[in-house]
């Protein structure tokens, strides 16, 4: 319902404080496994649940948006706009989620 969803809805200054936090965890090694293998389902329920995760980054800087970008998954890509993952964010050696994969994403 529209109570619990905006319970959980992040702020700007929220997302931000995610963003900068880069760490190797169980919630970015759980991630990277949903998006590669391509199961829009099982994250499109994590980020229902946790909300938050979708703007988690690990150690190197990459989060889901990158790695949606370079395995070219497309649909993962929608889903992370939808919860206002940026693809302007750069990793630790300065590259964005749009300069990796496919251009046509």
């Amino acid at each position: 319902d529209k109570k619990s969803r905006a319970k959980r809805s992040l702020t700007k200054a929220q997302i931000r404080e995610i963003n900068q936090d880069w760490q190797d965890t169980s919630i970015t090694s759980k991630l990277y496994e949903i998006i590669k293998s391509n199961d829009i389902d099982s994250l499109a329920y994590f980020l229902q649940e946790e909300p938050h995760v979708a703007h988690v980054r690990s150690k190197d800087g990459r989060g889901p948006m990158f790695w949606a970008h370079e395995m070219g998954r497309k649909s993962i890509v929608s889903l992370l706009k939808t919860h206002g993952v940026s693809e302007k964010l750069r990793d630790k050696d300065g590259i964005t989620p749009l300069e990796l994969g496919d251009d046509e994403l």
